[in-house]
């Protein structure tokens, strides 16, 4: 697998706009000059694994994201985030969008069972 620093630069730039930063502010919080962070999002530099750490802490990254753009979007961070979304919405918005889950969920238990019954016929 090759790292595409390109990509990988991208990712920094957008994250650290995304955050509001400077690359001053940028480069004071993890210690490096803005110079060295404008060669990196530019893909004229790399880092070292210390630094990539420092970046993937400040940004509130993860390695996945950094390096291949996934977004891992699983477990108690989906529910998080989720339970943030459900926040805007009224209460009966909410029993809505929990009944169109409950049936959801129905379809794919159903989907489920039917895909073990085939393979084990096929057994």
């Amino acid at each position: 697998m090759e790292i595409d620093e390109k990509d990988i630069g991208r990712r920094v730039r957008t994250a650290r706009r995304d955050l509001g930063l400077t690359q001053e502010k940028f480069a004071e919080l993890i210690g490096v000059s803005p110079t060295h962070i404008s060669h990196i999002e530019n893909a004229k530099g790399s880092a070292s694994l210390k630094t990539v750490i420092k970046i993937m802490n400040v940004l509130d990254i993860t390695p996945n994201e950094l390096f291949c753009g996934v977004v891992d979007n699983s477990g108690p961070q989906l529910l998080q985030e989720t339970a943030e979304i459900l926040k805007a919405f009224p209460p009966s918005r909410i029993n809505l969008i929990n009944r169109k889950l409950e049936l959801e969920a129905e379809a794919y238990l159903r989907e489920e069972e039917e895909r073990n019954r085939e393979n084990n016929e096929k057994k």
